[in-house]
């Protein structure tokens, strides 16, 4: 079943997962979206829409609200879940990012003749356009203020390319940054590479240098979160169980404060449940974990 979490403030969380829709075909879902006060400890609402589970995205958007974009339309929610407005998807449209600490809203189109993925950068509340840059249709990318990086198959070093309407990037060429995890600020690069946690600014100046304690495997880290003030970041990596007959690997979030320069935390994932996310003041972290909302406090 596919499920997620995010944060739309501090307090609220927004809970999605799919199911099939009763006495209809095998095809047909139905998208369950709720809203869950941590602090009252109680659902505020939800609201049911039927999608395709492969073809839709839910994410946070503008003024603490949620956007669900699928085939067609972008739908634009307020934070009680009531309908605010909804504008036309471009045939082509293969996805929709929104950036809560840029309010940016991101949407992704594709051009199978020319091979690229386009994505345009827009203000999350004029809706006008800023910047759109395409990258190879194949490859993966991570967004920042009108910039990306993507990621190319093959040897780290080399594999990753940043496209910037404002700034020029030196030298990331040069380095083995295997995978983009997020820009941090405007206009520094968080990546992975083996076991260590690399922030770099735009002229490939080190900022950062941790330890990932998990071991590298066929999985690279992911990114699950950052604080709104850009001091604590999150992301999730493969770790593996020692003396044990079944699944040797499981999820484990590592936080970092980014100011100290040390690992905060770490929580380890019941199997199966790779679900987190970072409250924007970066103080608890949410995670599903076998179908059950944990909320953890951080130090």
């Amino acid at each position: 079943m596919l499920s997620g979490v995010f944060y739309i403030a501090n307090s609220r969380i927004a809970l999605f997962f799919d199911q099939l829709v009763p006495a209809q075909s095998q095809h047909d879902h139905s998208v369950t979206l709720m809203v869950f006060n941590t602090e009252q400890n109680r659902s505020e609402t939800q609201l049911v829409v039927h999608a395709d589970p492969k073809a839709f995205d839910i994410t946070n958007g503008p003024d603490g609200g949620v956007l669900f974009g699928r085939e067609g339309a972008l739908n634009f929610y307020n934070s009680s879940l009531q309908p605010l407005r909804s504008i036309p998807l471009a045939p082509g449209t293969t996805g929709v990012r929104f950036n809560r600490i840029l309010n940016q809203l991101v949407i992704l189109t594709v051009d199978e003749k020319s091979g690229d993925r386009t994505a345009h950068f827009k203000d999350g509340s004029s809706l006008e356009e800023s910047a759109s840059l395409s990258y190879p249709i194949k490859s993966q990318a991570v967004f920042g203020k009108d910039e990306l990086v993507y990621l190319l198959s093959g040897n780290c070093r080399g594999a990753s390319h940043v496209m910037s309407a404002r700034v020029v990037w030196h030298g990331l060429d040069q380095l083995s940054a295997c995978d983009p995890l997020a820009f941090i600020e405007k206009d520094s690069l968080a990546y992975a590479s083996g076991d260590r946690l690399y922030i770099v600014d735009s002229k490939s100046h080190s900022l950062l240098n941790l330890r990932i304690p998990a071991p590298s495997t066929f999985q690279l880290p992911q990114f699950v979160g950052l604080s709104d003030d850009h001091t604590r970041l999150a992301i999730s990596a493969l770790r593996r169980e020692k003396f044990t007959s079944e699944w040797p690997y499981y999820d484990e979030i590592f936080i970092y404060d980014l100011v100290s320069k040390r690992m905060i935390f770490e929580h380890a994932l019941k199997k199966g449940s790779p679900n987190g996310a970072l409250s924007p003041d970066g103080r608890q972290l949410a995670t599903i974990e076998e179908g059950i909302l944990t909320l953890l406090s951080l130090p």
